[in-house]
């Protein structure tokens, strides 16, 4: 890390190149100095934005397979107006349309224009199965949350698929150093980038929150337990996340077998993967997820991998034995999750019962099944089955997570119902991932054209208001209730939990039988 001194020698050079080019000095505020150099953005919805900043070096070449590497310092200025490549990346089910490519290492950052010193920092982890998405998705513009809230929202690109969670240690040497969760380290760099830059942008770098959804949500709970994470943030916010959004060294192992028998690599000819193409990589890939789909049912091929030295124990487990004292959570997921898989195109999710008792089986409780169905009336009903899906997958986790970490600081508790009658007509309901256009107001994205074709936009934009409301509350104060509306803290007697629906309210423990019958197999 730089040194004051240093700092304020390179941003004395750096400006006074930039004068001695410059016919007009910037007073727009779009050029800022950062330890890594000049940077010039541009606004975007009224608000100062600068998009496609290199956090790290390319992770290329003898770099793939390796932990992110610190950028040098960069003279002149450099245009941070147009966003950076993505991380390569299935097109198998949703991927992204965005130019893509293995030096994906960037971010970008929103900044209101208020002279506010010191604003909250929201710092976004994106989701999509760590095989998917990127920070630039239009869903994820972080123009409205940052206008609406003066805070500096962060967005930002990590390794995906095998580039980022790839397990390799058993098959390191010498000359061949792989390291593990290089998708987890690159979020980490991220993370330093943010808290030694931050401040030329307008933000706090003692008030950062992370906040992500599903495999974004995942994200936060591994950071929430990695020694290589700590001290970098001072607040977290779980959105749905997956009891299957992590693995251990067993199975990486075991998928690491798989995927490099469909590459025809064995430990003679290792080195090919810092040679083999990146397309290669990305087909086998493809290969290997409908092959896990098809047999065993998982959603996820390449996940963080707990047991290691970055992550040495699954988060849940390191949530309970307070690996994040002292920091506030807030956690929730939505109603009826597993819907949305069950209409993906393959469907990832199918309503039938031998799902169900894949899921038994992977859960090493397959003799509970019994015990489990019983609580659903209307099983093997395909509706039942995806609401055993959804609560096994994410609401029952949610819940012992908050449990754990109420223990050890606050804790908050949301569960999101909203949804309308064409919404639920389709068969979605509240399901995973709708909440997202209401966090960012990013109705102008496809999902939230949709959204607002399908509801009343008054009843649409007041949930974003409300919703949008608890989440920078809790980034700048960490708290998500406001004077207007009370949010209790967690606590295991009573269970509060705000449900964000037409009516929000707060509800004590509002699935405790489901609850209860899951302690079977938990």
């Amino acid at each position: 890390m730089f040194s004051r001194f240093t700092l304020l020698t390179t941003v004395f050079i750096s400006v006074a190149f930039y004068f001695s080019k410059a016919v007009n000095p910037d007073t727009t505020g779009l050029i800022v100095a950062t330890h890594q150099g000049l940077l010039r953005g541009t606004t975007d919805n009224d608000v100062r934005v600068w998009r496609g900043v290199r956090y790290a070096q390319p992770p290329i070449g003898e770099l793939r397979f390796k932990a992110p590497q610190p950028l040098s310092f960069q003279q002149g200025i450099t245009d941070a107006t147009a966003f950076g490549t993505v991380s390569p990346q299935t097109v198998l089910t949703m991927g992204s349309s965005e130019k893509q490519s293995e030096d994906c290492l960037f971010l970008n950052i929103w900044s209101s224009k208020k002279k506010t010193e010191k604003k909250p920092v929201m710092f976004w982890i994106h989701g999509g199965g760590f095989s998917i998405g990127s920070g630039s998705d239009e869903m994820y513009n972080g123009s409205r949350l940052s206008k609406n809230g003066d805070v500096v929202v962060v967005t930002f690109n990590y390794r995906l698929g095998p580039f980022g969670f790839l397990y390799l240690d058993h098959l390191k040497n010498d000359s061949l150093p792989f390291e593990n969760n290089l998708g987890l380290r690159d979020q980490v760099a991220a993370l330093k980038w943010v808290n030694e830059n931050i401040a030329s942008f307008g933000g706090d770098p003692d008030n950062i929150t992370i906040f992500g959804e599903s495999a974004g949500a995942n994200s936060v709970l591994a950071l929430l337990a990695s020694p290589d994470a700590k001290g970098l943030f001072q607040k977290a916010i779980v959105q749905s996340a997956a009891s299957v959004g992590q693995t251990s060294i067993e199975n990486a192992k075991k998928m690491t077998a798989e995927y490099l028998q469909l590459l025809n690599i064995t430990t003679d000819n290792i080195s090919r993967l810092f040679t083999i193409s990146a397309d290669s990589l990305l087909a086998a890939s493809d290969r290997l997820f409908e092959k896990v789909i098809a047999e065993v049912g998982d959603l996820i091929t390449f996940a963080p991998v707990s047991g290691t030295d970055f992550l040495p124990f699954d988060p849940e487990v390191a949530i309970a034995k307070g690996f994040a004292s002292g920091i506030p959570v807030m956690i929730g997921t939505n109603k009826d999750e597993a819907n949305l898989f069950s209409k993906s195109k393959p469907a990832l999710i199918k309503p039938e019962v031998e799902t169900v008792n894949k899921y038994m089986r992977s859960t090493g409780k397959a003799e509970c099944i019994n015990e489990i169905t019983c609580l659903y009336p209307e099983y093997p009903s395909p509706r039942a089955i995806l609401s055993m899906i959804t609560d096994g997958i994410f609401q029952i986790p949610a819940y012992k997570i908050a449990d754990a970490q109420s223990n050890f600081a606050s804790a908050y508790s949301y569960r999101f119902d909203w949804t309308s009658l064409p919404i639920r007509l389709i068969g979605l309901g509240a399901c995973h991932g709708l909440e997202l256009p209401f966090i960012f107001s990013s109705f102008q994205s496809d999902a939230g054209k949709r959204i607002m074709q399908a509801s009343s936009n008054r009843k649409v934009k007041n949930m974003s208001k409300q919703m949008q409301n608890a989440w920078i509350n809790f980034a700048r104060t960490g708290k998500p209730g406001s004077e207007t509306r009370i949010w209790p803290e967690y606590n295991t007697q009573t269970r509060p939990t705000l449900i964000f629906d037409n009516t929000i309210k707060i509800v004590s423990d509002p699935i405790a039988k489901l609850r209860q019958g899951w302690e079977v197999i938990r």
